[in-house]
């Protein structure tokens, strides 16, 4: 988990607090933000919000702690895949219908994620999990 705080400049004045947070920490979206609201992880001067759409005014302190992501550890399931090329750097797949591109909501399995993790295991090395 990391803090930040901020004190509100003029041109933020009469901005959302939720609109505002992902301005401040840029890798927060608007429901990011407000869930961080929701759950107390933001203090406007000192106390908890009542509301995530309060204004914010000129000279408010913002305090935020943005807690550490957890990693995502998708599991790599061996499913068909409809491969129409592939190289070194290329997967081109004909995706069937309904199947889910990545884990979401209550899917967390059966996914093209998966399947593609389990063809190409590599590919979790690469990037950001």
């Amino acid at each position: 988990m990391h803090s930040q705080s901020f004190t509100v400049l003029p041109e933020m004045a009469g901005t959302r607090l939720d609109s505002a947070l992902p301005q401040y920490v840029t890798e927060l979206s608007r429901s990011q933000a407000q869930k961080l609201i929701e759950n107390g992880h933001v203090l406007l001067n000192g106390e908890k919000p009542r509301k995530f759409g309060v204004r914010l005014e000129v000279g408010d302190i913002l305090s935020v702690q943005v807690p550490t992501p957890e990693p995502m550890g998708v599991p790599a399931e061996a499913l068909p895949l409809d491969v129409i090329y592939e190289d070194k750097q290329v997967l081109v797949i004909n995706k069937q219908a309904g199947l889910s591109v990545h884990p979401a909501g209550g899917a967390k399995t059966g996914t093209l994620v998966n399947a593609v993790l389990a063809h190409c295991p590599k590919i979790a090395e690469w990037g950001d999990p």
